[in-house]
């Protein structure tokens, strides 16, 4: 029942976005590739080490015309959010002496990590149409959030956090009308993002961190590349339904 309400309402806003006026609402419904540095079993071994270049994400953006009151059609207020895919993997566990922590089999014992990382972002987007073309640029800022779930292999711990980054992000588009309710969109953009922090506002890959969520990690190595903050280019596709 739940899944046929769903489709029932989606059915309905389509209906409405094709017969009847536009309120200069659009919703856009996208995916794509973000920027972003992630690892997986890292220092257990240099060849482990994944310097994955990026993460696919998921996305959903609404935008309000409130141009059309002012005389500047086509500017919108825009507020979005995208999940990063992505996997942060395992660290190894060291003693005070640095030296690694193995099992009774003489494994090493290692740290867990999972996560959810949320990307909201509040801006402002022009378009610029021509016939059924459009042409679109902006910028928004961006705030990400992340919750951390850290448990050793032995048992010994388990521990969540609350970590965060903000930034900003600039934008350049297409947008191509597929009739009266739809519309595809190619997007792309380049983001600049602060460290991640703890809710401290220490960043957690420095040594400010006192609860050393990621210990032992190489800090050295943060300093020239920060992990698990978007940065640089990134792609999305999608589509827009208008409302």
């Amino acid at each position: 029942m739940r899944y046929l309400a769903v489709m029932i309402i989606a059915a309905g806003m389509i209906l409405c976005a094709q017969e009847k006026d536009k309120v200069g609402l659009n919703l856009v419904f996208g995916g794509g590739f973000n920027t972003m540095k992630s690892w997986e079993n890292y220092p257990d071994a240099p060849d482990n080490l994944d310097d994955i270049p990026g993460a696919g994400l998921l996305g959903l953006r609404a935008e309000y015309d409130f141009g059309q009151h002012m005389k500047l059609p086509c500017t919108f207020l825009t507020f979005g959010a995208d999940v990063p895919i992505s996997k942060i993997g395992k660290i190894g566990m060291y003693d005070d002496l640095g030296n690694t922590i193995v099992d009774a089999n003489g494994n090493m014992e290692v740290y867990e990590y999972s996560q959810l990382t949320i990307f909201t972002e509040l801006g402002l987007i022009k378009k610029f149409f021509i016939q059924d073309m459009g042409i679109l640029i902006g910028g928004v800022w961006l705030h990400e959030s992340m919750g951390l779930d850290k448990k050793a292999s032995d048992g010994s711990m388990s521990e969540s956090y609350s970590l965060s980054s903000n930034g900003f992000k600039s934008m350049i588009g297409m947008d191509y009308n597929l009739g009266k309710a739809w519309f595809f969109e190619i997007l792309v953009s380049y983001t600049v993002t602060g460290a991640l922090a703890n809710e401290d506002g220490d960043g957690v890959f420095t040594e400010d961190d006192e609860e050393g969520i990621f210990a032992k990690f190489p800090i050295d190595d943060v300093k020239e590349d920060e992990y698990l903050v978007p940065g640089g280019l990134s792609v999305k596709v999608g589509m827009g339904l208008r409302i």
